[in-house]
C-alpha cells in the first residue's frame, strides 16, 4: 500500500517519501502549515487513495495531536501483547470526538465518563488499575497524580510532569517514561499492570506529598528563616 499522489494530486517526492514512512511504519503523520496550505486537502486524497476512511480532527494545538496520538497508540501497542487493557477518561471538553473517533482507530475499547466532580473522582481513580498522565511539557506538578495516590492507586507519568520525579522516579509507587516515546509508555504500563506496587507503598508515597507534610514542611522552613 502505497500513496502516489491521484488524477486530481500531484505529490512532490520529499511529500511522497513522509507519507509513505508513515504509512510503513503505521504512525500518524502531523503536518504543519498555515490556514490554506492544503493540508486538508492532502488527507482526502491520501484517504481516497488508498480506500480508506477519513477520520476528522478539529484542533488548534499540535501539542494537543501529539498528546492525544501517542496516548492511545501506548495502549493499542500494549493490547497486541494483552487484550485486557482499557482506557478509562474522566473528563470533557472540544476534543471528546476526537477522542473517541482515536480509541476506534486505533481498535482500543475507552468508555467516557464525562465530567466528574470532587466528590466523584475518588470512584474513578480506584476503579481504574493505573493512572496515566502522558504530559507534553504544560503540567508543573500534576495534581492529578497525588490524587490517584491517596486513592491506592499507582501512576505512570511522563517526564514532562513536574511531580515525576517526587512521585514516580524511584519505580516505587509508579513509573516515569520519556515524554513521545510510546514504546516505552507501554512497557510502563504494562510492568504496572502486571506487577502492581503494594498498597502499603503507595499509602506511604501519599503520605509523604499530603497536605500535612505540606503544612510540617513550610512551617519548617519558616522557623528555619526566622532563626
Amino acid at each position: 500500500m502505497r500513496f502516489e499522489g491521484t488524477d486530481t494530486y500531484v505529490v512532490t517526492e520529499d511529500l511522497q517519501v513522509a507519507v509513505n514512512a508513515a504509512i510503513t511504519l503505521e504512525r500518524p503523520l502531523l503536518v504543519k502549515g498555515e490556514p490554506g496550505t492544503g493540508k486538508t486537502v492532502l488527507a482526502h486524497e491520501i484517504a481516497a487513495a488508498l480506500g480508506a476512511p477519513l477520520i476528522e480532527w478539529h484542533i488548534k494545538s499540535t501539542t494537543k495531536a501529539q498528546h492525544g496520538l501517542y496516548d492511545y497508540d501506548a495502549v493499542a501497542r500494549l493490547r497486541s501483547k494483552r487484550d485486557d487493557v482499557r482506557i478509562l477518561v474522566a473528563g470533557s471538553g472540544e476534543l471528546g470526538h476526537a477522542v473517541e473517533d482515536r480509541a476506534r482507530e486505533a481498535r482500543v475499547p475507552v468508555y467516557m465518563l464525562g465530567f466528574q466532580n470532587q466528590s466523584e473522582m475518588p470512584a474513578a481513580y480506584a476503579a481504574a488499575d493505573v493512572l496515566v498522565l502522558p504530559s507534553t511539557g504544560r503540567e508543573t506538578w500534576g495534581l492529578v497524580a497525588n490524587e490517584a495516590l491517596a486513592c491506592g492507586t499507582p501512576v505512570v507519568l511522563s517526564d514532562a510532569v513536574g511531580a515525576a520525579p517526587d512521585l514516580a522516579g524511584d519505580g516505587v509507587a509508579g513509573r516515569v517514561f520519556p515524554v513521545g516515546d510510546i514504546g516505552a509508555l507501554a512497557g510502563a504500563i504494562g510492568e504496572i499492570i502486571s506487577a502492581p506496587p503494594s498498597a502499603s507503598a503507595i499509602k506511604a508515597r501519599s503520605q509523604q506529598y499530603s497536605l500535612s507534610a505540606c503544612c510540617e514542611g513550610i512551617e519548617e522552613a519558616t522557623r528555619r528563616l526566622c532563626c
